[in-house]
């Protein structure tokens, strides 16, 4: 099966399906999503795949307050590798990982007012898991 980043037309279908079962699953009213949203998510590389779209579709949901899915509702993290041309100020990936996984937790956080449930969740790792991440990064 070829990767979602390959699948053309099929990704808007995907990025529909999950706006429609995230907006039942949330209680949320999102009908449409920003010209520049669209263009970041079908440009975005996915290499988690479906999960990983599924995921960030269910986080956008979640923090759009109107019908309208905008920019300030995406991982801060596909913004900059959209914008970004891939740099190579570093060879360590596991340090590369840590930086952005640290970046992500702390962001997640505060978008949730430090709820570490909901913030576990919109990360799709359990609350342990958590916990674990942000004694090792020193996230308070």
């Amino acid at each position: 099966m070829p990767a979602l980043r390959d699948r053309g037309k099929d990704l808007s279908l995907f990025i529909q399906h999950f706006i429609d079962q995230a907006n039942t699953e949330l209680d949320r009213n999102v009908k449409t999503i920003d010209k520049e949203v669209e263009q970041i998510l079908l440009n975005y590389d996915w290499p988690g795949n479906l999960r990983e779209l599924s995921n960030v579709v269910k986080r956008m949901v979640l923090l759009t307050s109107g019908e309208t899915a905008n920019v300030a509702a995406l991982p801060d993290e596909m913004i900059l590798a959209i914008n970004q041309p891939a740099t190579n100020n570093t060879s360590d990936l596991k340090v590369f990982k840590e930086v952005n996984e640290k970046v992500l937790i702390v962001e997640t956080l505060q978008k949730v007012k430090n709820n570490k449930s909901k913030a576990a969740k919109l990360l799709n790792i359990d609350r342990k898991t958590l916990y674990s991440k942000m004694d090792r990064y020193g996230i308070e």
